[in-house]
């Protein structure tokens, strides 16, 4: 029940983070009437202790109690499931389940509640931190036809958690050949030019929501945005550009023709590479991302106003 509980977590925070006190309130209200009988206190409990100001070690231990509770939070699953228009499933279901495998699931979560944040918006969206820790910026860029609004985009319906990254593995998350969503990585060591930077880059996608973004290569490489190509337990594969493709390519026998069946390892890259891609503390890096994504979403009136119309039963579509 891992990846489930961190998926019900990321679903009641993607809910309640936008919301202001008197609707975060009736929702709660709302999901125990839902769940009804003996469960209803529990449940009621988790979603308020979930709201926008909690922080990691509440989270963990709301976590720890579903998964001690399985009953109750499959109650829970069911209607936010309802409301989401999604299913709340794990990609790779199995137990029982290695530390990475766990680990791995979090982080399919937390992708995965702010894909759906950038579906909502119809534009790329920036938020503070990274997998590799608060001094980056992570931008989730859409796919164009949710961009432009096509009948396409209706047609996929809601972003579902599987849907997100390929899961071929259990260790793995790897980008899809044709993704809904996209997600690149920069550094900002001075706090004080992320924050600027990171609301400088949504007020742009708001005003060019066609545009989409799109990655420079040039400049120095811990200056540079990356995409993530996959995501491992305790490293990001960055999509490696000409100079590193090259690098890697001589120390294979067959060259580069097998990256594609063969993708980079952490030690293939060059040395300027590793220190971008590693995950010093996977609990910080989900924690990093939680917390982005929670300021994203406060008092965002444009996310406040779709979360409600679900809440209503307006249907659950991407714009």
């Amino acid at each position: 029940m891992i990846l489930e509980s961190w998926l019900v977590i990321q679903a009641v925070k993607l809910v309640v983070a936008p919301l202001a006190d008197e609707a975060r309130a009736a929702f709660v209200k709302d999901i125990g009437q839902r769940v009804g009988g003996a469960s209803a206190q529990i449940v009621t409990g988790w979603v308020d202790r979930l709201g926008k100001d909690a922080g990691a070690d509440e989270i963990d231990r709301v976590r720890a109690e579903m998964d001690a509770q399985p009953e109750v939070q499959s109650a829970l699953r069911s209607g936010l499931e309802d409301k989401l228009g999604v299913r709340l499933d794990p990609s790779r279901p199995g137990q029982p389940r290695a530390t990475d495998a766990v680990i791995v699931d979090a982080y399919e979560a937390i992708f995965w509640r702010i894909g759906t944040l950038a579906l909502w918006e119809r534009a790329p969206i920036a938020i503070e931190g990274a997998l590799q820790g608060t001094e980056w910026i992570t931008v989730c860029n859409p796919d164009a036809d949710v961009r432009f609004g096509t009948i396409f985009a209706e047609a996929h319906g809601p972003l579902e958690p599987s849907g997100v990254w390929q899961r071929s593995d259990i260790l793995a998350l790897e980008r899809r050949d044709d993704p809904r969503v996209d997600f690149f990585v920069r550094r900002y060591e001075n706090a004080t030019e992320r924050g600027t930077a990171c609301q400088q880059l949504n007020r742009s996608f708001r005003r060019d929501r066609e545009t989409g973004f799109s990655a420079t290569r040039e400049g120095p490489i811990d200056e540079r945005w990356h995409r993530i190509d996959a995501v491992y337990a305790t490293w990001v594969r960055l999509e490696p550009d000409s100079s590193a493709v090259v690098h890697i390519s001589r120390g294979r026998d067959g060259g580069y023709a097998t990256m594609s069946v063969d993708p980079p390892k952490f030690k293939e890259y060059p040395d300027e590479w590793p220190p971008l891609m590693d995950i010093p503390d996977e609990a910080a890096g989900v924690a990093a991302l939680t917390a982005g994504a929670d300021a994203f979403a406060s008092g965002n009136a444009a996310l406040r106003t779709k979360v409600q119309s679900l809440l209503t039963g307006s249907g659950a579509t991407n714009t």
